[in-house]
């Protein structure tokens, strides 16, 4: 994920195909844009290969990496992420599921974790080496407003460590001044941008902006 782009956006939690698709390209079109995570749990398993190669098209059509949410239940994942052509996956299944997508991805593709509780946690996985630790938990609705938990832990991470530290964010885009102004290198954003009332172009635009006023040190 580049220094200049740093908005890793989430797809929603359910979605459809035919009618996302198209907003997702207007959004992407906005630039700014990291990474996208895919989300399939929702999708039946014989569409899971189809939205993944779109979502995917649509990601490289702007240089963008497109990356698999891990489904611990699913083990036809393995087979979809090279089918589909995507750059990575994101684990935040334990470090079982991790360590086996360390092994089996890199370093030919990304490979990012979740599922960040606490200190002890982020440092257990940051052992591993991925790509990036997310901060902010994606199995549970997002909050109108930054976690409290979440802005102390991607805070003192993004301080501390040099693996990138990427921090969800709730409804309000102002939560992105406070991450970046702290040094937090990625932003991610699910409903902020797709439940935003002027629609996820606008919002995806007004991330950006916020973000180019806190341009990130490369030591």
């Amino acid at each position: 994920m580049s220094d200049s782009n740093r908005i890793y956006l989430v797809t929603p939690s359910r979605f459809d195909p035919d009618i996302f698709c198209p907003i997702l390209d207007d959004a992407l079109d906005q630039g700014g844009i990291a990474a996208v995570l895919i989300g399939l749990k929702e999708i039946a398993a014989t569409d899971r290969q189809d939205v993944a190669s779109r979502i995917t098209g649509i990601c490289h059509k702007y240089g963008i990496a497109a990356l698999l949410h891990l489904d611990p239940e699913n083990e036809e994942d393995s087979r979809l992420v090279g089918r589909s052509r995507l750059d990575g996956v994101h684990s935040d299944a334990g470090l079982g599921q991790l360590e086996d997508a360390i092994d089996q991805y890199m370093p030919d593709r990304m490979v990012g974790a979740g599922n960040v509780r606490d200190r002890h946690t982020a440092m257990s996985i940051g052992e591993r080496n991925p790509d990036y630790l997310l901060f902010g938990l994606l199995d549970r609705p997002d909050d109108d407003t930054l976690h409290p938990k979440t802005f102390d832990l991607a805070t003192w991470w993004a301080q501390v460590f040099e693996i990138p530290a990427v921090a969800l964010i709730g409804r309000d885009l102002s939560d992105v001044d406070k991450l970046a102004a702290e040094g937090v290198e990625f932003i991610a954003a699910r409903e902020a941008a797709w439940a935003h009332s002027d629609g996820p172009a606008i919002a995806i635009r007004s991330l950006k902006e916020r973000l180019d006023k806190y341009p990130l040190e490369i030591s």
